[in-house]
């Protein structure tokens, strides 16, 4: 009778941890997926501008590689502004602060879709960088809760 037991408690646990259990009963990621999600959307707002370069262009009436500076641009105010953010923003709540980044960056790149004229739209790629750049730090971040004893104490198995 214990093997049994033992047994459905074993299959159990495999189900809980199973690759295929990745999201909660009400259909949302686990909160340790959904910085990695967060940051896969940041990283994917990067480049997938550079697909859309040709008819960006003739949509605003310049050139290619004008409208190619929108992502130099990104990619320059992204680096420049991460780490003085993730200094500037280190006290403030980091559930609140994830939050406010994904939604500057959402309505951030809604202005961009939308941009009338070419300035619009670098303004638009500004203020998405600024978001990615607030977002990507803090989702790197680790609550201790997240970690284990030995990585809570800052140290590493490596």
């Amino acid at each position: 009778m214990s093997r049994i037991v033992a047994l459905e408690s074993h299959d159990q646990h495999r189900q809980r941890h199973s690759p295929t259990h990745d999201f909660t009963a009400a259909g949302h990621p686990p909160p340790r997926r959904r910085p990695r999600l967060g940051t896969f959307a940041v990283g994917t707002d990067a480049f997938v501008t550079a697909g859309f370069l040709p008819a960006m262009a003739g949509a605003l009436h310049v050139s290619t590689a004008t409208a190619g500076q929108s992502v130099s641009l990104f990619a320059g105010v992204y680096a420049l502004a991460s780490p003085l953010l993730a200094v500037a923003t280190a006290r403030l709540p980091r559930r609140t602060l994830l939050v406010a980044a994904l939604v500057l960056l959402t309505a951030a790149n809604a202005l961009s879709a939308l941009a009338p004229t070419y300035a619009v739209l670098l303004v638009g790629r500004v203020l998405a960088a600024l978001g990615a750049a607030a977002f990507t730090p803090t989702a790197g971040r680790r609550p201790r809760r997240w970690c284990g004893p030995s990585r809570a104490a800052g140290r590493s198995r490596w």
